[in-house]
């Protein structure tokens, strides 16, 4: 039987400046017989199958931090979790008040946002949020260009609002970033999901991760795998601690299935 493995993305197998290597690139093509490789990421579904591109893709992959499960061959949704349509709207009034740019995940291979800034299909614009509460299925939420600030205010706001979680926060000079999915969603959920659709036998199944919105991921799967890059609260937390993205750490550990 084929090993499982769940493998978050930034900074794990892709580097802090976006680049993916020539060598992680030609092991995950020569592994893709041997192991499923499963994606599981913040990202939406259009820009994780574009991410995957490099390497000829992955069957399944776990978008919108565990929001999503999704077949990429059958282009079939396994599992989703909806954030609820009164935190939508709370958020999206949230959102502006601060005047930031908001982007709504939903299960289809594009994402809605208040500011579009790619133009390659992945994004649409929309008008009103019930067009899109009534139509579409919202599975994440992401508040981009936070000012330093308006943080703490624009947390405790979301904490208030019912039926949702932060997944994820990323703080940096050039922009703030902050992850909303619904608060029965998690990488560790989806992945339980998943395992048991694919009736995969627990004791073949790994996760490797580096961030604390990967923790659940852990729990979720028999073997559990940090890069050196985490931060040492992660890496306490691991069966086992391989080397960093930068020197290709999931790809070294990889080359063993090959």
């Amino acid at each position: 039987m084929k090993k499982l493995i769940f493998s978050d993305i930034n900074d794990t197998i892709k580097t802090p400046d976006g680049h993916i290597s020539d060598f992680c690139i030609d092991t995950l093509k020569s592994v893709k017989d041997k192991v499923e490789f499963v994606l599981v990421t913040g990202k939406n579904r259009q820009k994780t199958e574009e991410f995957a591109k490099c390497y000829g893709g992955s069957r399944y992959i776990i978008t919108s931090n565990g929001g999503e499960v999704f077949d990429t061959i059958t282009r079939k949704t396994i599992y989703y979790e909806k954030i609820p349509d009164q935190a939508v709207k709370e958020l999206y009034s949230l959102a502006l008040k601060y005047k930031l740019r908001l982007i709504l995940n939903v299960t289809e291979d594009y994402r809605f946002t208040t500011k579009q800034k790619y133009f390659d299909g992945s994004e649409k614009t929309f008008d009103k949020i019930d067009e899109v509460i009534n139509n579409y299925n919202v599975i994440g939420m992401v508040f981009n260009e936070i000012k330093d600030r308006d943080i703490p205010k624009i947390k405790l706001e979301i904490f208030s609002s019912e039926g949702v979680v932060i997944a994820n926060q990323e703080k940096s000079k050039s922009n703030n970033i902050i992850d909303v999915i619904s608060a029965y969603a998690n990488k560790g959920v989806a992945i339980k999901k998943l395992i048991r659709y694919l009736n995969t036998n627990y004791d073949d199944t790994i996760s490797i991760g580096n961030e604390k919105n990967d923790i659940p991921m852990f729990s979720a799967t028999h073997y559990s795998i940090a890069v050196e890059n985490a931060c040492e609260e992660i890496k306490a937390m691991v069966d086992e601690v391989i080397d960093s993205v930068k020197n290709d750490g999931v790809a070294k550990y990889l080359q063993r299935f090959v």
